[in-house]
């Protein structure tokens, strides 16, 4: 039993740790109109969006990314248009494909994103 709660309390830790160390973010999409940052990783596609995008051995692009999260191509694309506007991507144009990198922001973010989920993963295993 102590385990169990250890492990939850941890992760509640863990996940104040990481709304902390994401305050900047906030605090520069409260100055900008249309996204709220709450709304946006408080759903699993978006995470799920951004921690794809820190695989390095992949090139992403907006159909290779909706497929890998199970979602439809329109609603990755708002997704991404969602990070950009955060400054947590940077398009390029590669001929006819536009790749999608993460910002070293956005690469902060997604690793703290993806600690969470690999720990609640394991929280869920206990269970």
């Amino acid at each position: 039993m102590f385990i169990i709660f250890s492990d939850i309390y941890f992760s509640i830790v863990l996940l104040k740790d990481i709304f902390l160390n994401v305050k900047s973010v906030i605090l520069v999409v409260i100055k900008m109109e249309g996204v709220d940052p709450v709304d946006l990783f408080l759903r699993e596609k978006p995470v799920k969006a951004l921690v794809a995008l820190a695989d390095k051995s992949r090139v992403w692009y907006a159909r290779m990314l909706a497929k890998e999260t199970d979602t439809t191509y329109a609603h990755i694309v708002k997704i991404l248009d969602a990070f950009a506007e955060l400054g947590l991507v940077v398009f390029e144009k590669e001929g006819r494909v536009k790749i999608v990198r993460l910002t070293e922001q956005g690469e902060e973010l997604a690793h703290e994103f993806g600690a969470v989920l690999r720990r609640l993963a394991r929280l869920e295993k206990t269970f």
